[in-house]
C-alpha cells in the first residue's frame, strides 16, 4: 500500500492530505496532478468516510461533499 494510501486511512494523516490537495489545487498543479495520479487508484478506498469523501471531492468535483449532501437535503 502507497505511502498516501496509508497517509488517508490515519485520522490525522487524512486532514494533512486533505489541506495538502486543496493548497496544491490552487497555488501548484503540477503536485496537484502527481497527487491526484498516486491517489486516484485507491480513491474508492476513501469513500465511506466524511473526510475520506471530502478528498474524493477535491479530486473529482463531480463528487458531492458531505456537507453538500446535507445542504441538498435541506439539512443545513
Amino acid at each position: 500500500m502507497g505511502t498516501l494510501v496509508r497517509l488517508a486511512k490515519d485520522v490525522y494523516g487524512i486532514q494533512i492530505l486533505r489541506k495538502t490537495l486543496e493548497t496544491a489545487k490552487l497555488h501548484r498543479n503540477d503536485l496537484f496532478g502527481d497527487l491526484v495520479e498516486n491517489l486516484d487508484p485507491f480513491l474508492y478506498r476513501l469513500h465511506g468516510s466524511s473526510l475520506g469523501n471530502n478528498i474524493a471531492a477535491i479530486i473529482d468535483p463531480s463528487i458531492e461533499t458531505v456537507k453538500d449532501h446535507i445542504v441538498s437535503k435541506g439539512n443545513a
